[in-house]
C-alpha cells in the first residue's frame, strides 16, 4: 500500500495545502487501496457485490470537500496561535511603553526605556521556556506551545519590509527639519566620512581580527569571508537609543546630527557591504571582482537616493497641481503622503537597491520640498502618525530582541567565548573609526568647525548595536553556505546587542561632556 497514508499533515509550521496536490496524492492512494482489496479478496475466493463507481462530478465533490476542511483546520489552528503570540507581544509593549513613561517622569538617567523592552523582551522569553509544566502542557497541548513559540520568534523580511521603513523616514521626516535644521547639511562630509569610510573599517577590523583569533583558537574559527560578513552586520549602529539618550541628555545639535546621519547612513551602508561579502561566495576574490563590488556598491548607494528623491519630487508636483489641500480631502492627502515613501521603499527593493537610503532621501526631500503644499491639517497626522509608528515599532523591536535570548535555541557554551572576543573587536573597530576619520575631517576644517576631543568621545559611546545587525544575523542562516558558521554568527551577535549593547547606553553616554563643542 502506497506509504502517502503515514506522511503527516505539518500544522505547526503552517504548510498551504495545494488542491491540485492534494487531490493527485488522494486519487493515488485510492487506486493503490482498491487494487490491495481487490487482491486480498481474490485470494479468498470472495463474492461480494460491487457497487458502481462515484461519478467524476460526486468524486470531485468529495475531494474538494476533504481538501476545504484540512485547509480550514489548518488555518484556524495557524491563526490562533498567531493571534496569541501576537496578543503577548503587544501586551508586553504597551507595558513597556509605560514603564518609559515612568522612566521619564522619574528623571532615571541609568535606563532608557528601549532599555527597559529589552529587559521585557527577556523576561517574556525565560516565561514561555521555562514556566509551562506537565500541568500547563495538560491545558493548551504540546503541539500548541511550539506553535505559540514559533509564532514569536524574530522574522527578518517583517522586519526589513513591515517595521523598519517607518523609523527610517521617520527620522529624515521629522528629524532632520526639526530637530537639526541645517546641522545635518553643515555636517554632511563628516557624516559621509563616518558612515562609509568609517564602517568599511570597522568591518575590517573586526572581520580580519575575529578570524585571527579563531585562528589562534580563542574562539569558535570562522572562515574569513564569514568573519568579513560578520564584521560587516555587526558594524551597523542602533541610531534609536543614542539619539534619545543625546536628546533627553540635551547633546549640542552639531553632536547630534553627526550621530544621527552616521547612523542611519552607516546601516545603509553595513547592509550593501554584507550583501557585498556574501556575493563572494560564489565568485573568486579578484581584483576585477573587487572592483566590480566597488562598482556596486556606488551604483546602489546612488540608485537609492534617486528613487528617494523622484519619489518625493513626484508627490510634490502631485500635491501642487491637484485640489488635495482642501478640507474635504484631508484623509485622501494624508493617505498619499503616508504612502509614497513605503512606495520609495519597495521599489528599491525591488530595483535589488537600498530600501533604507530611498527611504531616508525620500523623507529628507519631502520634508524639504512637499510639506510646503501639503495642508496643516494632513501635515500634522502624517507627523505624528509616522512619530507615533516609530516610536511603536522600535519598542516592539526590542522585545523582539530580548525574547530571542530564550526562545532560540542556541549553543551559548560554545559561543560565548567569539560573543566576548568579538565584542572586544567591535570596540577595537570603533576605535579605528573615530580617531582614524577624525583627523581627516579636521583636516579640510576651520580651526572654528573641528571635531573637539569631547565630541570623540560622544562618537565613541554612539556605536551601540541594534536591530539591523540582530535581523542580518538571521539572514545568514539563508544567506551563508556554513550552517554551523550562521549559528555562531547569531549567537554572538544576539550577546553583543542584547547583553553588552543596550542595556549601559545611558551610563556611558552619561559620563560624557555632550553640551558642549570645546572643554572648559
Amino acid at each position: 500500500m502506497s506509504d502517502r497514508l503515514h506522511e503527516p499533515f505539518d500544522r505547526t509550521h503552517g504548510n498551504s495545502v495545494s488542491p491540485t496536490a492534494f487531490s493527485s496524492d488522494l486519487s493515488e492512494t485510492m487506486g493503490d487501496l482498491s487494487e490491495d482489496l481487490q487482491g486480498n479478496v481474490t485470494s479468498l475466493n470472495l463474492s461480494i457485490p460491487t457497487a458502481p463507481p462515484p461519478s467524476p462530478e460526486r468524486l470531485g465533490e468529495l475531494i474538494n470537500e476533504i481538501n476545504d476542511q484540512v485547509v480550514e483546520d489548518a488555518t484556524v489552528s495557524e491563526v490562533e496561535n498567531e493571534s496569541y503570540g501576537l496578543l503577548i507581544f503587544l501586551v508586553v509593549t504597551a507595558t513597556a511603553f509605560f514603564i518609559g513613561y515612568l522612566l521619564k517622569r522619574q528623571n532615571v538617567k541609568w535606563m532608557h526605556e528601549t532599555s527597559a523592552s529589552l529587559l521585557f523582551g527577556c523576561l517574556l522569553g525565560l516565561i514561555i521556556k521555562v514556566v509551562p509544566d506537565d500541568n500547563f502542557l495538560s491545558i493548551i497541548g504540546k503541539d500548541d506551545l511550539l506553535a505559540l513559540r514559533s509564532s514569536l520568534l524574530f522574522h527578518a523580511d517583517f522586519f526589513f519590509l513591515v517595521l523598519l521603513p517607518p523609523i527610517i523616514f521617520e527620522a529624515g521626516f521629522n528629524t532632520v527639519p526639526t530637530v537639526l535644521r541645517n546641522k545635518f547639511w553643515y555636517n554632511l562630509d563628516a557624516i559621509c566620512t563616518y558612515a562609509f569610510l568609517g564602517t568599511l573599517l570597522s568591518t575590517a577590523v573586526v572581520g580580519f581580527g575575529v578570524h585571527l583569533t579563531g585562528y589562534v583558537g580563542l574562539c569558535v574559527p570562522l572562515t574569513l569571508l564569514h568573519s568579513l560578513c560578520f564584521g560587516s552586520l555587526i558594524s551597523a549602529t542602533d541610531p534609536v537609543t543614542t539619539l534619545a539618550i543625546f536628546q533627553e541628555l540635551g547633546a549640542d545639535l552639531d553632536l547630534y546630527a553627526l550621530v544621527f546621519g552616521e547612523s542611519v547612513l552607516n546601516d545603509a551602508v553595513a547592509i550593501v557591504l554584507y550583501q557585498t561579502a556574501v556575493s563572494f561566495q560564489d565568485i573568486d576574490v579578484d581584483s576585477y571582482n573587487i572592483w566590480m563590488a566597488f562598482l556596486q556598491f556606488g551604483t546602489i548607494f546612488c540608485g537609492s537616493v534617486f528613487v528617494g528623491v523622484a519619489v518625493a519630487l513626484f508627490t510634490s508636483l502631485l500635491l501642487k497641481h491637484t485640489s488635495l489641500h482642501e478640507k474635504e480631502f484631508e484623509v485622501n492627502e494624508s493617505g498619499i503622503v503616508v504612502l509614497m515613501p513605503y512606495i520609495s521603499y519597495v521599489i528599491a527593493v525591488a530595483l535589488d537597491l537600498s530600501g533604507i537610503i530611498a527611504i531616508l532621501f525620500c523623507g529628507i526631500a519631502m520634508a524639504r520640498y512637499t510639506v510646503c503644499h501639503v495642508s496643516p491639517s494632513a501635515y500634522a497626522i502624517v507627523h505624528n502618525m509616522y512619530r507615533m509608528t516609530a516610536g511603536i515599532f522600535e519598542c516592539f523591536i526590542f522585545v523582539y530582541m530580548g525574547s530571542a535570548i530564550f526562545l532560540f535555541k542556541l549553543p551559548w557554551g560554545t559561543h560565548i567565548p567569539l560573543a566576548v572576543v568579538s565584542l572586544l573587536w567591535c570596540v577595537a573597530g570603533r576605535y579605528a573609526n573615530i580617531w582614524i576619520c577624525t583627523p581627516l575631517i579636521n583636516a579640510w576644517r576651520r580651526d572654528s568647525n573641528q571635531i573637539s576631543p569631547n565630541f570623540k568621545k560622544g562618537l565613541l559611546s554612539s556605536g551601540l548595536r541594534g536591530g539591523i545587525a540582530f535581523a542580518l544575523a538571521l539572514s545568514t542562516q539563508s544567506d551563508l553556505h556554513g550552517q554551523d558558521e550562521s549559528v555562531a554568527i547569531v549567537t554572538s551577535t544576539i550577546g553583543i546587542v542584547t547583553l553588552f549593547g543596550v542595556p549601559p547606553a545611558g551610563r556611558v553616554c552619561g559620563h560624557c561632556d555632550i553640551h558642549h563643542r570645546h572643554c572648559d
